[in-house]
């Protein structure tokens, strides 16, 4: 896409649902849809209004939000790019947010009519308006703490439904042969008592308990895709909590996998490709238009980078050629993480010291509650001799002589203090620290030995994260998998595993940005310097050129006979 079409058509090209669209279908779009413009601070639409038109962002910014709990709560601010009002695709929904302008906007609004249109002369884009719609209404229901600020959520989805059919297959048929083995043995005894009612009370109760087990089960596992990660999300409600994700610019590629049943009723596996391996996203819905919207948003994103990187150039350009000022670009409308830790959970993390950020870095440091596992034989023995030495010196016991009892307790005791002692130093000497530009997993025994492994941020490839039973989850701790080139490393029984996974992507992506930023500079002041040596050769032409262009118009004006060779005999 050149720079010689339209704003209007450059903002229909950065969405990756008309990304492989041509020149000419996007103008066609564009003749069915309406240009619209909205001051700052004016509403586009808000909670409760008809929904009448599907939104695409030509340029300004647009802040998504909504009331929760008395408070308003910021779901999403588009900056330049991007599409919302997706309440439309529904047909007949009221609008679920409120839409307002940030700065000067401009849109493109598709009504109804529009994308009827749309739909019949693009047939295929069907798949992907059904995604975006069922993605739209997760977002809304599930709470992401881990997303960062702005985030952009492309993606989200549950496994095919046949998935959850499968899993109340055995509780319906169960329950199904409860009732009536139960109903043949009141027909056979015809017996008038309600005991029979109440059995079969309780069996169709914990029938319909696994069926909502198994509906809940189904429910928390989602993939996602967004404009920086793509990630799998696993739960099994009080026993297992895991999310594995992929920073977006580590996707190599991405292959589809279906069955002969994923084939008929549409369903299958994406394949997420790394160099270091592998990520699936199991069992969805759709998964050609998945992993057709994977390529796309790769490609869409690296593409508002360039713009981006453009813009800066013609910014830095007309500041040092024009010296004109240009507007500070702003970063607003951050998404903060929403779910913070209790007053208690936050009192034990600052008394066991978990957490602590000592200037650009964070230090880790394994779950008290392992502390605590450590410590409980140690602790056990050490009252096991103070309740001992209380019982001998009243008398109740009777075991050796009191001077060799007490030689034997206190050798006993300094054994018991020492072991808790040396515990307690192995679990406060292994840290696990996130710097600006590194990972650290510092490992050190006691009068032992000492190991500090360490990888660079950029080279992050992969970041998982497990809580493996209930207890895990009781207390949230859980284990931080870092895939880095062929290394691994591992922050075991960490609190919060789900912010500190945060964390780490987080410093990944402020490296990444920061290694791209100093690139483009430097690129920035070479192109510069090119432009100034240019400019100062234009503007100082040397004066042995300027005679000799004096020269050449006398002899224009003053032509001499040209001398003739004499004649060889």
């Amino acid at each position: 896409m050149n720079g010689e079409v339209s704003p209007e058509i450059q903002a229909l090209h950065q969405v990756y649902l008309f990304y492989t669209f041509s020149t000419e279908e996007l103008e066609n779009i564009l003749e069915h849809a309406e240009i619209a413009s909205y001051h700052p601070g004016e509403k586009i639409y808000e909670v409760g209004d008809p929904a009448r038109g599907f939104f695409v962002l030509v340029s300004g910014k647009v802040r998504l939000t909504r009331w929760r709990g008395g408070k308003q709560e910021t779901l999403q601010v588009l900056d330049n790019s991007g599409f919302f009002g997706q309440e439309i695709l529904s047909r007949g929904e009221l609008r679920h947010l409120t839409a307002e302008a940030l700065s000067d906007v401009r849109v493109l609004k598709l009504s109804l009519t529009s994308l009827d249109w749309l739909l019949e002369t693009h047939p295929n884009l069907s798949d992907d308006l059904d995604l975006v719609r069922s993605t739209y209404h997760l977002f809304l229901r599930e709470k992401m703490p881990w997303r960062g600020p702005k985030e952009i959520v492309y993606l989200m989805i549950r496994r095919h439904p046949v998935f959850l059919l499968i899993r109340l297959l055995i509780p319906a048929m169960l329950s199904i042969l409860t009732t009536s083995l139960l109903t043949a043995i009141h027909v056979q005894t015809q017996s008038k008592t309600g005991a029979l009612l109440v059995l079969a009370g309780i069996f169709l109760f914990i029938w319909l308990a696994w069926a909502v087990l198994a509906w809940i089960d189904w429910a928390n596992d989602y993939s996602i895709v967004t404009n920086r990660r793509v990630a799998f999300h696993e739960k099994i409600i009080l026993i297992y909590d895991s999310r594995r994700e992929v920073p977006l610019d580590a996707v190599l590629s991405d292959d589809k996998e279906t069955t002969f049943l994923g084939r008929i009723l549409s369903f299958g596996d994406v394949v997420v490709r790394t160099y270091t391996g592998m990520l699936h996203l199991p069992d969805i819905p759709k998964p050609e238009a998945v992993r057709r919207l994977l390529n796309q948003v790769q490609v869409v994103v690296r593409e508002a980078s360039e713009i981006k990187r453009r813009a800066t150039m013609d910014d830095t350009i007309r500041q040092r050629f024009r010296h004109e000022e240009t507007p500070a670009r702003e970063d607003e409308g951050e998404v903060a993480p929403v779910i913070q830790p209790g007053p208690l959970q936050a009192w034990l993390v600052n008394l066991f010291q978990m957490r602590i950020v000592k200037g650009t870095s964070i230090i880790y440091r394994t779950h008290w509650f392992i502390l605590l596992l450590r410590l409980f034989i140690p602790t056990i023995l050490n009252l096991a001799l103070f309740t001992t030495l209380i019982l001998r010196l009243f008398g109740v016991i009777q075991f050796l002589d009191l001077r060799n009892f007490l030689l034997l307790w206190f050798l006993m005791g300094l054994f018991a203090i020492g072991w808790w002692v040396y515990q307690y130093w192995d679990w406060s000497n292994d840290q696990y620290i996130i710097t600006d530009k590194e990972l650290i997993d510092y490992f050190r025994k006691p009068l032992g030995r000492e190991e500090r492994r360490s990888a660079p941020l950029e080279n992050i490839q992969t970041i998982d994260y497990e809580q493996r039973n209930l207890i895990a989850l009781i207390f949230n701790y859980g284990t931080v998998y870092i895939r880095i080139g062929d290394a691994e490393l591992t922050f075991n029984n960490v609190f919060n595993p789900s912010d500190v996974q945060r964390q780490i992507f987080e410093r990944f992506l402020e490296k990444k940005k920061k290694k791209e930023d100093d690139r483009a500079r430097a690129e920035q002041e070479r192109m510069l310097e090119w432009l100034e040596s240019y400019d100062r050769v234009m503007r100082t032409q040397p004066e042995e050129a300027v005679e000799g262009e004096e020269e050449e118009e006398e002899d224009e004006d003053h032509p001499e006979e040209e001398e003739v060779p004499p004649m060889e005999w």
